[in-house]
């Protein structure tokens, strides 16, 4: 299972279901899914949404705007990605999807349901370490569907190489956060804006202020 999961992290396998499934071998959909909220969006008490309020209602283009994120290897959650979900959350975004490494492969199905839901969905995609790679192949995978992705947002993607797998031609804006890494250092990709965060390190680039004011920045744009 594992040696599975790496291959498709890194490239070197197809996960659509049309010659060979990129779920997890063996493994049906439930079995590898985890708990109901790694791939739900998340409330919390410090959100500013409720039914009554102004992302409540069809007219604030928030409600348009999806935001998916996966972790890396990171169980223990030292750099805090469901915190980042949550900050987004607090900017009044209602659709924030968080989902572990091992379960990304469910929101390939959420993501379509979306576009079949939403005819104005802006799509967002972030992964972070080896969640940036399993981003990447969400989003060619949903180039095979004809659906594009507006934002695509690697978070020290150290794997990543300068290469046109890397750079998905269905993502309309890609922006790639490098920091120091653990073991690599992720590179500088063309056709992308590369950002290098001189005082960040692996752990803390998702929570680290200059990424936080890029994505409300960026979320905002796609808002207008």
């Amino acid at each position: 299972m594992l040696a599975c999961l790496s291959a498709w992290l890194m490239g070197c396998t197809t996960f659509t279901g049309k010659e060979t499934s990129w779920w997890l071998p063996n493994a049906g959909t439930e079995e590898i899914r985890g708990a109901d909220d790694e791939v739900s969006p998340l409330r919390t008490a410090e959100s500013p949404y409720s039914p009554g309020s102004s992302t409540a209602n069809g007219n604030d283009p928030r409600r348009h705007v999806y935001v998916f994120l996966v972790n890396g290897f990171d169980p223990f959650h030292y750099a805090d990605v469901p915190g980042l979900a949550e900050y987004i959350r607090s900017l009044g975004y209602e659709h924030v999807y968080y989902s572990e490494l091992i379960t990304a492969g469910s929101l390939l199905e959420q993501i379509e349901e979306v576009t079949r839901q939403d005819d104005r969905a802006r799509l967002v995609l972030i992964g972070y370490s080896f969640g940036a790679n399993a981003a990447r192949n969400l989003v060619h995978s949903l180039a095979e569907e004809g659906i594009t992705v507006d934002l695509l947002v690697y978070l020290n993607g150290n794997t990543l190489r300068n290469t046109a797998w890397d750079r998905p031609a269905n993502a309309r804006r890609v922006i790639n956060i490098l920091a120091w890494g653990v073991l690599l250092d992720g590179a500088q990709l063309d056709n992308a804006e590369n950002i290098d965060i001189p005082d960040a390190w692996h752990f803390n680039t998702p929570t680290h202020p200059i990424t936080l004011h890029l994505l409300e920045h960026e979320l905002a744009a796609l808002a207008r």
